[in-house]
This record gives C-alpha cells, structure tokens and sequence, in this order.
C-alpha cells in the first residue's frame, strides 16, 4: 500500500534526507523512483547542485528527470567540479555529453582551463583526445580552430609532421594563420604519398613553398632550380610553370625579381617576344606587362 503515492522505499529516502538535513522537498517527487531520490539524496548531502539532475521543456513546463544511470554521471561530473559549459551542452543527453569530459578529467586533462580559453564542448572534446594520446597542440591554437582543423592537426603530429617546430620556428604561426590547417591538410597528403615534409620543415620552408616543391617533383622537374628559402611560394610558382613548358628559366629564375615581374618575363618567352626589352629588376611589374602587351601585339602585326 503506497502512503500519499509514496512507496515503502521512496518514503525510506524522504526519511533519510529529513534526517540528514537536506531538503529533501527536491526530491518529493511521485514520478521519481527511490532510486533517483536515493541520488538526490546523496548529492544534497555532497553539496552538489542537483538541478543538473533535470531539465525542463519550456513550451509545456515540465521537468524531465534523468535515469539513475545519467545522474551517477552527472554526479561524478559535479565532484570533478567541471565548468558549467559542459553540463549545458548536449541538454537532453546531458550525461552522455559529459562521458568524454569526465574521462578526459580522470586522465588529467585540464579540461576546465580549456574552457576559459574560450573552446567550445566539441572542440574540448577533440582536444583531449589528443592530450591523453600524448600529443598536446594546445598553446598553438584558438577557439577559431574548428574541430576539423583541431583533427588536422592532430593527426599530422601524430603522423610524424613536425608542427609544432614549425609554428615556433614561424612564431606560432598557427594562432596567427588561421589559413595553416588547411595546409597542414595537404601535408598529411604529400606525407601519405612518400614525400619527406619534415625535411623542408627543418629547413625553414613554409608550407606554401613546400606545396610548389611537391607539385615539381610531383611533375618530374628539377626543383634545383628554385629550391631556396630565399624565394617565396610565388616565385616559386613562375618558376615551375616555366619548368613545366620546357623554357629557358635562367632569364628571370633569379631573387632580384618578384614574382609578377618573373610572371611578365615567363609569359614574355613563352609568347616568343624579345624580352630584353623589358627583363630588368628595375622595371616595375605593371610596366614589364605593358612592354610585354605591345611586343605581343607588333609581333602579331608582323606575321599578319
């Protein structure tokens, strides 16, 4: 026989909370089983915040109980003092979300120093998948980084890429370059295809120089040519282009010139003009196109 729809056994956990001093008005609650009071107990008298133990559907404001299960987690949850942000996410499957976190925690992870730095739920929980790996990243990134970036990164350290040398000999170019995950995509590819990375990583090279370096061996050419930190990617480019059609590169594969000019000077023998008219380092780019536009055009004149 239940007593005010109460149960031998629910009326055992109200006795038990009135004893212990807790309010156990929290738990006076026929839909919950004396399983579920029995953790409301026990959490009171931890001094826990057990209104995590629920949450409400506004439109019809109702409280939704979790299961004796999901309040063990979010019990262990709350020992560990994790932040708030991990207990709001996920909302109808709190506990589930906060599995991840509580593991992470066990293992020492500072999941709540992520936190304020900003990361979100997922990007905590990516994170420290990779710190119980060993693999800690962390102070080279920002909240910016989404998690597929995150993964990224990760898995081209765990790969063997050296990043991290990489951003410190670039002055933590991964905060400053939000660009750099997408690179770092392409080098786990050039990795994966037997290119050694690390070998112009430990050079210097960025890796917009190590992609024109890539693509020439890729091709078969002499990458000799332009293989020199003192040539930026796009030099770089005009140089293999030139390589790929087969012309004399000699005339404009040099570090006096910049990249557009190299551009002008390659289009220039590519057309068949002559262009000692205008490959000259003091020859601003703009003019170099120019010159370039009217040798086209008097040639095409000529052989009309």
């Amino acid at each position: 026989m239940k007593l005010l729809g109460f149960g031998k056994e629910q009326w055992r956990e109200i006795f038990l909370g009135i004893k212990h001093k807790v309010n156990f008005f929290v738990y006076l609650n026929r839909v919950l089983s004396a399983e579920q009071m029995k953790e409301f107990r026990e959490g009171l008298e931890q001094k826990l915040d057990v209104s995590w133990y629920w949450y409400t559907i506004h439109y019809e404001r109702k409280k939704i109980y979790y299961s004796v299960v999901e309040m063990k987690t979010i019990k262990e949850a709350l020992i560990l003092d994790l932040d708030k942000i991990f207990f709001e996410y996920g909302h109808y499957n709190r506990a589930v979300c906060l599995k991840p976190i509580i593991e992470a925690a066990k293992n020492n992870i500072p999941v709540n120093r992520l936190a304020k730095k900003g990361f979100g739920y997922q990007q905590i929980v990516e994170i420290s998948n990779w710190l119980i790996k060993g693999i800690d990243f962390v102070d080279y990134i920002n909240s910016n980084f989404d998690v597929n970036a995150i993964r990224d990164i990760g898995t081209a350290i765990e790969m063997g890429i050296d990043v991290l040398y990489y951003c410190s000999y670039h002055d933590d170019y991964l905060i400053k370059h939000l660009a750099l995950p997408k690179e770092i995509k392409k080098a786990i590819q050039w990795q994966k295809e037997g290119f050694d990375v690390n070998k112009y990583i430990r050079e210097g090279y960025r890796f917009k120089q190590i992609e024109e370096i890539f693509l020439g061996c890729q091709l078969g050419l002499d990458t000799t040519k332009y293989v020199d930190i003192e040539f930026d990617d796009a030099q770089m480019r005009q140089i293999r282009l030139g390589l790929e059609t087969d012309i004399n590169i000699s005339a404009y594969a040099k570090k006096e010139y910049t990249a557009l000019q190299m551009e002008a000077i390659r289009e220039g023998i590519e057309a068949g003009v002559d262009i000692s008219k205008f490959a000259n380092p003091n020859i601003s780019a703009d003019r170099m196109k120019y010159i370039l536009r009217r040798q086209v055009k008097i040639k095409k004149s000529n052989n009309s």
